[in-house]
């Protein structure tokens, strides 16, 4: 099962604590028997994707390493160039699309 949200943001940067943010990412809380929950959220231009997968789903890495591989195609299916850490428009830190497990999660809100 798989829940997609997708939630736009502010269309230029904005500052939080003096700092202006670089990134902003989503993570949805996963709801009943929903073993995947994927949001996207906009800010300044750009898409974020955050995953958040129950812990029974095997090998969740591969699904966000083929998600970031599929989106880099459209990238440059729709642009005409490949997205790079290189690129100006590309985040800072590259193409990246972060996933947390349920139990990953748990355990970061108890630690912070």
């Amino acid at each position: 099962s798989l829940i997609l949200s997708t939630v736009p943001g502010p269309p230029t940067k904005v500052k939080f604590s003096g700092k202006e943010l670089r990134n902003v990412y989503g993570f949805p809380p996963t709801v009943g028997k929903m073993s995947v929950c994927v949001a996207t959220f906009e800010y300044n231009g750009q898409v974020a994707m955050g995953i958040l997968m129950d812990d029974s789903v095997p090998e969740y890495e591969l699904f966000a390493k083929y998600v970031t591989e599929e989106f880099s195609l459209l990238y440059e299916e729709i642009v005409g160039k490949p997205l790079t850490a290189e690129d100006p428009e590309a985040p800072p830190d590259g193409p990246a699309i972060p996933v947390i497990t349920v139990k990953q999660a748990a355990a970061a809100a108890t630690e912070g």
